[in-house]
């Protein structure tokens, strides 16, 4: 697998940590910003060699456009370095690349004034992978489905589950997702979840803060 497919896998993995639906005390339909730092182990393949863990920058926006529906905009740049075998030369090569993505997201929550609340979210996302050293630069967009459920624990906290699909340069995985979010009070949240990803094998954490407005 080309290095820069498996970098799709990572910076997307931090996306979905980041981009967790979160609603404890009812505040579905609130407008908010997001800021968020992740964390990616990835899976070293044949050949390919990652420096652990790769670190990841982000921001969120979420606006109400109906009860049951919002609107999300998630931006994220991971910053990854390892180390590759020329396949024809056969020698290895150090290698960073920043890679950026982007994801316009409809959320739809089916029981928004329940204490389970399930939910599915479609959306595109585009990806830009810019190596440093090395003339493989790509970008392409994709599609990306998740669907899960979030749990309001008490009038502060809330966990979500969710797996989502996404297919992007030519690479889909499937992955599996869980926050928890704490508001200490009706304008100012945190937020921390981790993601797993089934084909790549991938594990990302996250943490970040939300600001209704």
């Amino acid at each position: 697998m080309p290095v820069k497919r498996v970098l799709v896998v990572l910076c997307v993995l931090s996306l979905f940590v980041m981009v967790a639906p979160a609603r404890a005390r009812g505040l579905l339909g609130e407008r908010y910003v997001g800021v968020n730092g992740s964390a990616t182990w990835p899976d070293d393949e044949s050949g390919i060699e990652y420096d652990d863990p790769s670190w990841g920058l982000g921001g969120s926006v979420n606006l109400p456009v109906h009860e049951n529906v919002d609107l999300g905009l998630a931006l994220d740049a991971t910053w990854v370095e390892g180390t590759a075998m020329d396949p024809v030369l056969l020698t290895s090569m150090d290698f960073e690349a920043t890679v950026l993505d982007v994801a316009v997201t409809g959320t739809f929550h089916f029981l928004p004034e329940e204490e389970i609340d399930p939910f599915v979210a479609v959306g595109a996302l585009y990806e830009d992978v810019d190596f440093d050293d090395l003339d493989a630069d790509d970008d392409d967009w994709g599609p990306v489905v998740s669907a899960g459920a979030e749990f309001d624990i008490n009038e502060a906290d809330s966990v979500a589950a969710s797996l989502t699909y996404y297919d992007i340069l030519d690479e889909d995985d499937t992955a599996i997702s869980g926050s928890y979010t704490h508001w200490f009070d009706e304008s100012a949240a945190v937020t921390v979840g981790v993601t797993y990803g089934f084909d790549s094998e991938a594990f990302a954490t996250s943490a970040g803060a939300r600001f209704a407005f």
